[in-house]
């Protein structure tokens, strides 16, 4: 079963569109940033990332043990509520905020760092996407989980999540399980920044 999650995860990565998961917060400059008066590139930073760190990750890792139950139907819930069941009783323990971690530093001084993606995205609800956006609770609005980082070459990277709170995109994570969700696709370079050995989100104060 796990082989056929691997299977699952490796064809969402390749089909779903980089143009349909991807969208930045209004005013959000996607092209370069501003480095003491010059322009540096965005990719840059996916580059120090590349370059300075090892195991870049998504945690908690996507295994068939962190898939959370599928969203309960309407009359599901209504039954439960009105039933002598305890509905709490039902619900697994939440799992960790998802967090993006990496060991960052000179190879014989490298110590873990994180952040949490919720801190750096957004969500587009209409657009049913991620977006850049400080403190936006991307994952957490569109009830996305599951995700894992990708690093296509020495200056891109793709995170690939599985979200819920969508009514399109379904697929079924799992082939011959009933348990669906929509692969949504974030690969915006500056959002994720190496600062003194540190992960931190873009300040798009500055």
């Amino acid at each position: 079963m796990f082989d056929t999650l691997v299977t699952a995860i490796v064809a969402l990565c390749l089909s779903v569109s980089i143009t349909g998961g991807l969208a930045t917060q209004p005013g959000v400059e996607v092209q370069s940033a501003t480095n003491g008066g010059h322009q540096r590139p965005l990719n840059q930073y996916t580059r120090d990332i590349h370059d300075q760190c090892r195991n870049i990750q998504v945690l908690p890792l996507r295994s068939i043990q962190n898939i959370p139950p599928a969203p309960g139907r309407p009359e599901d819930r209504f039954a439960l509520e009105h039933s002598e069941i305890n509905v709490t009783d039902l619900q697994p323990p939440p799992l960790p905020p998802a967090r993006l971690v990496a060991s960052c530093g000179s190879p014989h001084r490298r110590r873990w760092t994180e952040v949490r993606l919720d801190n750096c995205l957004g969500w587009d609800a209409a657009g049913e996407r991620l977006i850049a956006q400080p403190n936006g609770y991307g994952l957490q609005r569109g009830a996305c989980w599951g995700c894992k980082y990708f690093p296509i070459s020495r200056e891109k990277f793709r995170v690939v999540c599985f979200c819920d709170n969508v009514t399109q995109g379904l697929l079924t994570v799992i082939p011959g399980i009933d348990r669906m969700a929509a692969g949504k696709t974030f690969d915006q370079d500056g959002v994720w920044r190496l600062i003194n050995g540190q992960l931190q989100c873009q300040n798009w104060g500055s």
